[in-house]
Protein backbone atom coordinates (compact mmCIF):
# COMPACT_ATOMS: atom_id res chain seq x y z
CA UNK A 1 0.00 0.00 0.00
CA UNK A 2 1.54 3.53 -0.68
CA UNK A 3 2.52 5.42 2.14
CA UNK A 4 0.38 8.84 0.93
CA UNK A 5 -2.64 6.12 1.09
CA UNK A 6 -1.29 5.04 4.55
CA UNK A 7 -1.34 8.49 5.84
CA UNK A 8 -5.08 9.29 4.78
CA UNK A 9 -6.27 6.36 6.58
CA UNK A 10 -4.25 7.23 9.74
CA UNK A 11 -5.91 10.40 9.75
CA UNK A 12 -9.26 8.63 8.81
CA UNK A 13 -8.64 6.62 12.27
CA UNK A 14 -8.45 9.75 13.79
CA UNK A 15 -10.92 11.69 13.16
CA UNK A 16 -13.35 8.65 13.70
CA UNK A 17 -11.64 7.92 17.15
CA UNK A 18 -12.72 11.43 18.43
CA UNK A 19 -16.15 11.57 16.24
CA UNK A 20 -17.12 8.25 16.98
CA UNK A 21 -19.67 8.94 13.93
CA UNK A 22 -19.40 11.26 10.53
CA UNK A 23 -20.42 11.77 7.29
CA UNK A 24 -18.91 10.38 4.41
CA UNK A 25 -18.80 13.74 2.70
CA UNK A 26 -17.26 15.44 5.69
CA UNK A 27 -14.82 12.81 5.74
CA UNK A 28 -13.94 13.50 2.08
CA UNK A 29 -14.01 17.71 3.30
CA UNK A 30 -12.22 17.14 6.05
CA UNK A 31 -9.40 15.22 3.91
CA UNK A 32 -9.73 17.05 0.66
CA UNK A 33 -10.27 13.80 -1.33
CA UNK A 34 -12.93 12.08 -3.24
CA UNK A 35 -16.20 10.85 -1.53
CA UNK A 36 -15.19 7.67 -3.81
CA UNK A 37 -11.31 7.54 -2.37
CA UNK A 38 -12.93 7.69 1.52
CA UNK A 39 -15.28 4.86 0.37
CA UNK A 40 -11.97 3.10 -0.52
CA UNK A 41 -10.32 3.61 2.89
CA UNK A 42 -13.41 2.69 4.93
CA UNK A 43 -13.55 -0.48 3.05
CA UNK A 44 -9.85 -1.56 4.03
CA UNK A 45 -10.47 -0.17 7.73
CA UNK A 46 -13.51 -2.12 7.62
CA UNK A 47 -11.90 -5.07 6.50
CA UNK A 48 -9.61 -5.26 9.68
CA UNK A 49 -12.91 -4.71 11.47
CA UNK A 50 -12.37 -1.48 13.10
CA UNK A 51 -14.61 1.02 11.82
CA UNK A 52 -18.48 0.31 10.13
CA UNK A 53 -19.93 2.07 6.91
CA UNK A 54 -23.47 2.81 6.99
CA UNK A 55 -26.17 5.13 4.85
CA UNK A 56 -23.43 7.57 4.03
CA UNK A 57 -21.83 7.46 7.68
CA UNK A 58 -18.52 5.62 9.02
CA UNK A 59 -18.73 4.87 12.70
CA UNK A 60 -15.85 3.50 14.90
CA UNK A 61 -16.23 -0.02 16.43
CA UNK A 62 -16.02 0.63 19.85
CA UNK A 63 -14.05 -2.61 21.23
CA UNK A 64 -10.96 -1.63 18.52
CA UNK A 65 -10.47 2.11 20.66
CA UNK A 66 -7.18 3.03 20.53
CA UNK A 67 -6.16 3.14 24.43
CA UNK A 68 -3.42 4.81 25.94
CA UNK A 69 -0.93 2.63 27.35
CA UNK A 70 -1.10 2.90 30.69
CA UNK A 71 -4.44 1.85 30.85
CA UNK A 72 -3.79 -1.09 29.01
CA UNK A 73 -0.36 -2.55 31.89
CA UNK A 74 -2.74 -3.88 34.12
CA UNK A 75 -4.94 -6.16 30.99
CA UNK A 76 -4.36 -9.48 31.51
CA UNK A 77 -1.02 -8.33 33.88
CA UNK A 78 -0.62 -12.03 34.52
CA UNK A 79 -0.64 -13.42 31.19
CA UNK A 80 2.27 -10.37 30.36
CA UNK A 81 4.45 -11.29 33.29
CA UNK A 82 4.66 -14.79 32.31
CA UNK A 83 5.23 -13.62 28.77
CA UNK A 84 8.37 -11.75 29.68
CA UNK A 85 9.75 -14.36 31.99
CA UNK A 86 9.81 -16.40 29.17
CA UNK A 87 11.46 -13.52 26.94
CA UNK A 88 14.37 -13.03 28.96
CA UNK A 89 15.74 -15.93 27.45
CA UNK A 90 16.45 -13.89 24.63
CA UNK A 91 18.73 -11.16 26.16
CA UNK A 92 22.14 -11.90 26.72
CA UNK A 93 24.77 -10.43 28.61
CA UNK A 94 26.54 -7.67 26.82
CA UNK A 95 24.06 -7.37 24.44
CA UNK A 96 22.12 -4.31 22.60
CA UNK A 97 18.28 -4.66 22.28
CA UNK A 98 15.32 -2.54 21.29
CA UNK A 99 12.25 -1.99 23.28
CA UNK A 100 8.98 -1.41 21.75
CA UNK A 101 6.82 1.04 23.67
CA UNK A 102 3.93 -1.57 24.03
CA UNK A 103 2.06 -2.38 27.83
CA UNK A 104 3.39 -6.41 27.50
CA UNK A 105 7.22 -5.14 26.53
CA UNK A 106 7.16 -2.67 29.60
CA UNK A 107 6.87 -5.99 31.61
CA UNK A 108 10.18 -7.42 30.75
CA UNK A 109 11.57 -4.14 31.61
CA UNK A 110 11.58 -4.73 35.96
CA UNK A 111 13.46 -8.70 34.58
CA UNK A 112 16.12 -6.59 32.95
CA UNK A 113 17.65 -6.03 36.44
CA UNK A 114 19.36 -10.13 36.21
CA UNK A 115 21.28 -9.17 33.07
CA UNK A 116 24.61 -7.22 32.81
CA UNK A 117 26.12 -4.66 30.40
CA UNK A 118 23.34 -4.15 28.35
CA UNK A 119 22.33 -1.81 25.48
CA UNK A 120 18.81 -0.78 25.71
CA UNK A 121 17.47 1.62 22.95
CA UNK A 122 13.90 2.96 23.29
CA UNK A 123 11.20 5.60 21.84
CA UNK A 124 8.82 4.65 25.12
CA UNK A 125 8.76 6.73 27.86
CA UNK A 126 7.60 4.45 30.37
CA UNK A 127 10.58 1.97 29.59
CA UNK A 128 13.04 4.84 29.84
CA UNK A 129 11.91 6.09 33.20
CA UNK A 130 11.88 2.64 34.57
CA UNK A 131 14.67 2.02 33.35
CA UNK A 132 16.92 5.24 34.53
CA UNK A 133 18.28 4.14 37.73
CA UNK A 134 19.60 1.06 36.81
CA UNK A 135 23.67 0.35 35.43
CA UNK A 136 22.70 -0.09 31.97
CA UNK A 137 23.54 1.77 28.96
CA UNK A 138 20.21 3.51 28.13
CA UNK A 139 19.77 5.36 24.73
CA UNK A 140 16.35 6.87 24.51
CA UNK A 141 15.37 8.24 20.41
CA UNK A 142 14.46 11.64 19.87
CA UNK A 143 11.07 12.74 18.08
CA UNK A 144 7.89 14.01 18.79
CA UNK A 145 5.84 13.04 21.57
CA UNK A 146 2.68 10.53 21.51
CA UNK A 147 0.45 10.89 24.69
CA UNK A 148 -0.98 8.02 23.88
CA UNK A 149 1.42 5.74 23.38
CA UNK A 150 3.91 7.79 25.75
CA UNK A 151 6.75 7.22 22.99
CA UNK A 152 9.07 9.33 20.96
CA UNK A 153 7.94 9.25 16.92
CA UNK A 154 8.42 10.73 14.06
CA UNK A 155 11.17 11.10 10.96
CA UNK A 156 13.69 12.12 14.45
CA UNK A 157 13.41 8.86 16.09
CA UNK A 158 13.71 6.40 12.96
CA UNK A 159 17.22 8.55 12.01
CA UNK A 160 18.42 7.94 15.60
CA UNK A 161 18.28 4.08 15.07
CA UNK A 162 20.20 4.47 11.55
CA UNK A 163 24.00 3.88 13.49
CA UNK A 164 23.18 0.49 15.53
CA UNK A 165 22.66 -3.11 15.11
CA UNK A 166 20.47 -4.52 17.21
CA UNK A 167 20.88 -8.34 18.94
CA UNK A 168 17.27 -8.41 19.71
CA UNK A 169 13.65 -6.56 19.67
CA UNK A 170 10.93 -7.13 21.42
CA UNK A 171 7.71 -5.48 20.42
CA UNK A 172 4.30 -5.37 20.97
CA UNK A 173 1.19 -5.09 19.10
CA UNK A 174 -2.97 -4.16 19.26
CA UNK A 175 -3.50 -7.62 17.72
CA UNK A 176 -3.72 -9.47 14.89
CA UNK A 177 -7.40 -11.02 14.20
CA UNK A 178 -7.54 -9.45 10.66
CA UNK A 179 -4.14 -9.31 9.23
CA UNK A 180 -1.41 -11.97 8.57
CA UNK A 181 0.95 -9.79 11.36
CA UNK A 182 1.33 -7.70 14.38
CA UNK A 183 -0.54 -4.19 14.09
CA UNK A 184 -0.75 -0.59 15.85
CA UNK A 185 -3.09 2.04 15.51
CA UNK A 186 0.14 4.25 14.89
CA UNK A 187 1.43 5.25 11.42
CA UNK A 188 4.34 6.83 12.90
CA UNK A 189 5.35 3.95 14.98
CA UNK A 190 4.74 1.78 11.62
CA UNK A 191 7.87 3.97 10.16
CA UNK A 192 9.98 3.21 13.48
CA UNK A 193 9.20 -0.65 13.53
CA UNK A 194 10.06 -1.15 9.98
CA UNK A 195 13.28 0.27 10.53
CA UNK A 196 13.92 -1.96 13.85
CA UNK A 197 12.96 -4.66 11.74
CA UNK A 198 15.64 -4.03 9.34
CA UNK A 199 18.42 -3.82 12.11
CA UNK A 200 17.36 -6.82 14.45
CA UNK A 201 19.02 -9.62 14.17
CA UNK A 202 16.39 -11.77 16.51
CA UNK A 203 12.68 -10.09 15.99
CA UNK A 204 10.69 -11.24 19.19
CA UNK A 205 6.75 -10.50 19.38
CA UNK A 206 5.47 -10.53 22.85
CA UNK A 207 1.48 -10.89 22.63
CA UNK A 208 -0.87 -12.44 25.05
CA UNK A 209 -4.21 -14.46 23.87
CA UNK A 210 -6.52 -11.42 23.85
CA UNK A 211 -4.49 -10.13 20.66
CA UNK A 212 -6.02 -13.17 18.42
CA UNK A 213 -9.66 -11.44 18.61
CA UNK A 214 -8.56 -7.61 18.26
CA UNK A 215 -6.43 -5.34 15.51
CA UNK A 216 -4.70 -2.16 15.04
CA UNK A 217 -5.02 0.30 12.10
CA UNK A 218 -1.92 -0.13 10.35
CA UNK A 219 0.19 -4.10 9.88
CA UNK A 220 3.27 -3.54 11.07
CA UNK A 221 5.18 -6.68 9.61
CA UNK A 222 4.27 -10.30 8.80
CA UNK A 223 4.77 -13.50 10.74
CA UNK A 224 7.73 -14.87 8.72
CA UNK A 225 9.64 -11.80 9.83
CA UNK A 226 9.43 -12.41 12.89
CA UNK A 227 11.77 -14.87 14.72
CA UNK A 228 9.56 -15.91 17.71
CA UNK A 229 6.38 -14.85 19.33
CA UNK A 230 6.19 -15.16 22.71
CA UNK A 231 1.97 -15.79 23.94
CA UNK A 232 -0.07 -18.00 26.17
CA UNK A 233 -1.24 -21.05 25.62
CA UNK A 234 -3.06 -21.47 21.61
CA UNK A 235 -6.03 -23.16 20.78
CA UNK A 236 -5.31 -25.00 17.27
CA UNK A 237 -6.79 -22.50 15.13
CA UNK A 238 -4.79 -19.91 17.11
CA UNK A 239 -1.69 -21.89 16.29
CA UNK A 240 -2.98 -22.24 12.52
CA UNK A 241 -3.14 -18.26 12.34
CA UNK A 242 0.41 -17.60 13.60
CA UNK A 243 2.27 -20.71 11.89
CA UNK A 244 4.09 -18.37 9.59
CA UNK A 245 5.85 -17.03 12.81
CA UNK A 246 9.23 -19.87 12.83
CA UNK A 247 9.21 -19.94 16.89
CA UNK A 248 6.17 -19.72 19.09
CA UNK A 249 6.46 -20.02 22.42
CA UNK A 250 3.46 -20.34 24.71
CA UNK A 251 4.24 -18.72 28.50
CA UNK A 252 2.60 -21.30 31.20
CA UNK A 253 3.46 -24.12 29.55
CA UNK A 254 7.15 -26.64 28.76
CA UNK A 255 5.99 -26.24 24.49
CA UNK A 256 8.44 -23.90 22.76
Amino acid sequence: MKTKAIRRQDQLWQLLSEAGTMKISALAAQLQVSDETIRKDLQVLQERGLVEKTHGHARIISEHIWLPVNMKITDHALDKQQIAGRALQFVKDGSVIWLDPGSTVLALVPLLAAKKDLTIITNSLSAAQALSQTKHTLILTGGRLDSKGQSLTGTTAVESLRPFSLDAAFFGSDGFAHTDGPTTFSFDEVLIKHEVLRRARQRILLADGSKFGSSGTFCYADFSELSALITTRLSPEQRKKVAGVPRIIEAGTEKN
